[in-house]
């Protein structure tokens, strides 16, 4: 049975008759209007007749304003009702789990055609960095001697992390990010690697093992679980663990669904500190982050 299925008959066993039927046909919109790679749906463009007589000219651009209005309609009712606007973003989040379409590097890809598309170098990506530089240099004594930076980017915080380290891997599974990293940093002592952490495994062990604005990306939670018991796996008995995630809308954080599904910054990190051999050193929290440092159990 694959994992739609399972998913499907799960909730049929767990959710009410009405909230399910419900759920099933938000989620058929969801699929109906999502197009495969290599093929090309017309939809309602598919007429003869156009959208306006003017040809848009009315109406701004005209793709925008035939489906921007569209989608703030259907947000503008599920948000005067509670219970649709769960439902609205359980169903997203559903979608999400079963397509996970970030386990694919060309996604990543296509984020690298522009520079900086995490925005590390803009000044609030700045405080990101600092903040979680600061986490660790609450607990640093003397260098780290082999560190893993897990999902590296362009080098921004590699950079950061170089100083503090004797050895340091930094991987990453989208190769554009890989060539800008090694351009940044042509001279420094790193060695940087093409690696799939759904793929794995973790060669080596480490005593500092850094992810951000990754875990959040992993959408099904049996593959985030899993990659959580390989991360500590690689972990050295007395080793830091220091993860960033996104916050999603609150929604997410605070619905029996959300932490179901593992969606979320708080839901991750709240997985990861679950983890019986971490024990938690420091976190913090923003308006759209959340940090997080755990140090691996002596025995």
């Amino acid at each position: 049975m694959n994992t739609r299925k399972r998913l499907k008959l799960l909730a049929k066993q767990i959710l009410p008759v009405p909230i399910y039927r419900s759920l099933a046909a938000t989620l058929r919109q969801i699929f109906q209007g999502y197009i495969p790679v290599g093929k090309v749906n017309m939809g309602s463009f598919n007429r003869l007749t156009p959208i306006s007589k003017y040809w848009g000219g009315d109406r701004g651009l005209p793709i925008n304003r035939y489906y921007i209005p569209m989608y703030h309609r259907v947000r503008k009712t599920a948000a005067r009702v509670p219970f649709l606007r769960s439902t609205w973003h359980f169903a997203w989040a559903l979608a999400e789990c079963l397509r996970d379409p970030w386990r694919n590097p060309s996604y990543f890809e296509r984020l690298f055609a522009a520079t900086d598309p995490w925005q590390y170098e803009t000044s609030e990506g700045k405080k990101r960095l600092s903040l979680a530089a600061s986490m660790l240099e609450r607990v640093q004594q003397g260098k780290f001697q082999h560190a893993l930076e897990i999902g590296c980017a362009e080098g921004v915080f590699t950079e950061m992390l170089e100083p503090h380290c004797e050895s340091l891997l930094t991987v990453d599974f989208a190769p554009t990010a890989l060539h800008r990293a090694r351009q940044r940093l042509p001279h420094a002592h790193i060695r940087f690697e093409l690696f799939d952490l759904l793929r794995g495994p973790i060669h080596g062990r480490f005593d500092l093992i850094t992810a951000m604005d990754v875990l959040d990306y992993i959408f099904r939670p049996a593959a985030l679980k899993r990659v959580r018991d390989e991360l500590i796996g690689a972990l050295e008995p007395g080793g830091y663990l220091l993860l960033v995630n996104t916050r999603q809308d609150l929604m997410f954080e605070t619905e029996w669904w959300g932490r179901l599904l593992l969606r979320g910054g708080k839901n991750v990190q709240d997985l990861i500190g679950g983890h019986p051999s971490l024990h938690h050193i420091c976190a913090d929290i923003t308006e759209t982050h959340v940090f997080a440092l755990f140090r691996k159990d002596l025995a």
